[in-house]
């Protein structure tokens, strides 16, 4: 009976997809540009294939069987689920202010017994997601010893990823939305250099909004918009007036405007504090020097405000563990550790006078692996030591430094990089100087980012790091010895700034030794 609802729903299901393209897709074709056309049609061509080889396999070969064979062609909904929400709005837009779609769309609309365009808009969302519950009974009543189980559960386990998999890329695009929107409707002008919403945070990643709403000072009542990032708490003033506490939301389409009211409070150093003298609805945030108590507009809002808090500050610390640890569990495909010690970095005294402090977070990878370092530049000499495991896939992979100020909000100051490939060759191959250039970009990547002020002031920082690679491979073989081989790197780093515009000269020199022979190179990389 399962069998049979999977294989007639999908029928229907393909047969509601071809209606619904060849209706509308045919109907409105000469009415909209073919660039509107394929934001609004998105791939449901695509779709429309998928569905058909599905339903055809069903009539033929297990669900199982199928849907494992298939699983690669569903990639398809990934694509659709995370441009849904935007053809929606798209369509609700045209049928709003273009009346000569307008009339077209109702035409199509009468063919298809009154079923609208956003109607079919939800059909792939809807069936993506209802295939898990199929396969979970599918699973539920078949027999552990029938060939055909195994399949089933390894379909069931596919499905349920790539519905996570959904999910994420649609939390992710309405994340980055609300991001623009806060970067267009939040007035934070105060800070500087200005917070750029939509780039990443200094230790967690990119930057995404958590949860927001209205609340109250409890000290004099005075209304507040907070919006929670994985990075900070941030507390606004509306420049409109909020009626009803309980009913305000914050959505991408949200004509609100705010003002700042203090500093965001940094995750970082941040705790909530309940007391039992407080009521039912209000709550204490302390980041550092700084305390607030804050009143929600109800008993739930305030539970969930602590749990969403909480969860973050937990989170924003669980991840900056993370990304500090070396790896140092064996496996079997590290070949090596490449050791880094920063020794001093010289010249930094007008970029940190600049911005009132004395401590710089440095950030040293490769490929995958990364680690995070926080440098005090009062200590005049080996400001830091880290590690990374070089890997079977290190030849593929770039190592890359970034030395990042104090900015919490828009931390970037540079970063380079250079291909593993070049520092293995260069280590094992040549001898004397190699010479080589390569561009390198200053400031954090994004076409939201502000551009610097002409007026700009240069800033020069010299910087020196000396590196200690050590490659441990073992080749072990009976009545031989494992071969070590060791690797020393000196780097000399000169950074120039202006009108963010980066020069960053490097300087490497590799002593290579084994048993019975030694190399010694030099690279000098200077960018223009």
């Amino acid at each position: 009976m399962i069998f049979l609802e999977l294989l007639d729903t999908e029928v229907k299901y393909c047969h509601d997809l071809v209606q619904c393209y060849e209706v509308f897709a045919q109907g409105l074709r000469g009415i909209i540009s073919t660039s509107l056309a394929s934001q609004l049609f998105l791939n449901f061509e695509q779709l429309i294939l998928v569905s058909t080889s599905i339903a055809n396999a069903l009539k033929q070969l297990p669900p199982g069987d199928v849907f494992v064979e298939k699983i690669d062609l569903l990639r398809a909904y990934v694509e659709f689920c995370s441009k849904q929400q935007t053809a929606l709005e798209m369509l609700n837009e045209l049928e709003h202010n273009n009346i000569t779609f307008r009339q077209a769309y109702r035409s199509c609309c009468v063919k298809t017994k009154g079923i609208n365009f956003s109607y079919f808009l939800l059909l792939p969302m809807n069936r993506i997601t209802r295939y898990p519950l199929i396969f979970e009974k599918l699973v539920k009543y078949t027999d552990p010893g029938d060939p055909k189980r195994k399949n089933l559960e390894k379909a069931y386990e596919l499905l349920k990823s790539l519905c996570t998999e959904i999910n994420d890329v649609i939390s992710a695009m309405d994340s980055s939305s609300m991001l623009i929107w806060a970067q267009q409707h939040i007035h934070c002008e105060a800070i500087q250099p200005p917070i750029v919403f939509p780039s990443s945070t200094r230790k967690v990643g990119p930057r995404c909004l958590l949860h927001s709403g209205a609340l109250q000072k409890q000290l004099n009542g005075k209304i507040l918009v907070a919006l929670l990032f994985n990075d900070f708490l941030m507390l606004t003033t509306p420049v409109e007036p909020i009626e009803q506490l309980e009913e305000f939301r914050i959505s991408k389409t949200s004509e609100l405007q705010l003002n700042l009211y203090k500093t965001p409070l940094l995750l970082e150093n941040a705790k909530v504090i309940q007391s039992k003298e407080m009521d039912d609805c209000s709550f204490e945030v302390r980041s550092g020097e700084f305390s607030v108590i804050l009143r929600a507009p109800n008993r739930n809002a305030r539970l969930f405000w602590i749990a969403q808090i909480e969860k973050a500050i937990n989170d924003y610390h669980n991840q900056c563990l993370t990304v500090k640890k070396s790896s140092l569990s064996s496996d079997i495909s590290e070949q090596g550790r490449l050791f880094v010690e920063l020794v001093c970095i010289l010249n930094m005294d007008a970029a940190l006078r600049l911005l009132g402090t004395q401590s710089i977070l440095c950030k040293f990878q490769i490929g995958q692996s990364s680690t995070y370092a926080d440098v005090d530049m009062n200590k005049k000499e080996h400001l830091c030591t880290t590690q990374l495991p070089i890997y079977k896939t290190a030849y593929d992979d770039f190592f890359e430094v970034a030395i990042f100020l104090n900015r919490f909000f828009s931390p970037d100051l540079c970063s380079s990089r250079i291909a593993m490939a070049d520092l293995l060759t260069a280590a094992t191959m040549h001898r004397g100087p190699m010479s080589k250039q390569f561009d390198c970009e200053s400031g954090d990547i994004s076409n939201l980012r502000p551009r610097m002020l002409p007026g700009w002031p240069l800033i020069s920082v010299g910087a020196t790091i000396a590196l200690f690679m050590a490659f441990a491979l073992h080749h072990i073989e009976e009545g031989h010895v494992g071969v070590y081989y060791r690797v020393c790197i000196f780097t000399g780093i000169i950074l120039q700034i202006f009108d963010a515009k980066l020069k960053l000269p490097f300087l490497f020199f590799f002593e290579l030794s084994s048993k019975h022979y030694y190399y010694f190179c030099s690279i000098f990389l200077s960018i223009n």
